[in-house]
């Protein structure tokens, strides 16, 4: 009696293989385990992978998002530490390998104001990655120089997250039965959730701060740093991150008006749910 499966031959095999934008220059060696062109292969989707799409709280939480990358992505070895520029990439990549090599929108024309329904070019979204750099920097002062890397998906999954229940919160308390002054203390209250979990990203970037004596990288110096310094320090620590957040797939995508024929550039975002799902 033997334990091979007879059907082993017609499991999936992969779809696609990928440059990654950061390629992997902020991982340890063990996270991500390259070919040997420095690619990683992309698998199609499971119908178990499609079922736990499906999920709200799944997709609210990440953990579809990172179980499917898992399952589709297998060099990836540590999805705890992959950059959301890298995921964000390799959710089109699954995207192409599972079902389509494109995608549909509706749009409204900022011209003559009609819905277009918009075909994206998904290979084109990919041939147009933007490379991270390999290393990232912003200079605060003469004598301080601070380390950063993107943030992760994990890191993506706590933001988006909170927003949501935050958003919630507010949605409910504009119908609470509350005088003004207890609707402005919740609202606020609400609001500084989001601001304290921002700031506790912004540590989780840093890498390290270099000063002209020593590089420091215990994150309780860091967060207390943090804590203690002009606040437009911190704000260039934000920009910086804004500015790579904006790397890796393209944003934005061109496309000709169907009725008044005018160029128009049209957002690329998407809802992984809709966007992966079998029907698309």
């Amino acid at each position: 009696m033997t334990n091979h499966n007879p059907l082993q031959q017609y499991f999936r095999q992969p779809g696609r293989s990928m440059l990654l934008p950061s390629r992997g220059y902020y991982n340890k060696p063990e996270d991500i385990e390259f070919e040997l062109n420095g690619e990683v292969q992309i698998y199609p989707m499971t119908n178990q992978d499609a079922i736990n799409l499906a999920n709200p709280d799944n997709l609210l939480n990440g953990s579809a998002l990172r179980d499917l990358i898992v399952s589709c992505c297998p060099n990836i070895k540590n999805i705890k530490e992959i950059c959301v520029v890298d995921t964000d990439a390799i959710l089109v990549a699954i995207k192409m390998a599972s079902s389509s090599n494109s995608y549909e929108i509706d749009y409204v024309c900022p011209h003559c104001e009609k819905e277009n329904k918009l075909t994206i070019d998904l290979s084109s979204i990919l041939d147009n990655l933007t490379a991270l750099p390999e290393e990232i920097s912003v200079r605060l002062t003469d004598e301080l120089v601070v380390n950063l890397r993107p943030y992760t998906m994990d890191d993506n999954a706590l933001l988006t997250n909170a927003e949501y229940q935050e958003s919630y919160t507010l949605k409910m308390l504009q119908s609470a039965t509350l005088n003004e002054e207890q609707r402005t203390k919740a609202i606020n209250s609400s609001i500084m959730k989001i601001v304290k979990i921002r700031a506790g990203l912004i540590k989780n970037a840093i890498l390290s701060i270099v000063t002209p004596t020593q590089t420091v990288t215990d994150k309780k110096y860091i967060e207390e740093f943090l804590n203690n310094v002009p606040n437009n320090f911190v704000q260039k620590i934000n920009d910086k991150m804004s500015e790579i957040s904006k790397l890796g797939l393209p944003d934005t995508t061109s496309h000709t008006c169907s009725h008044c024929h005018k160029e128009m550039v049209v957002p690329f975002m998407f809802d992984p749910a809709s966007f992966l799902g079998w029907d698309s």
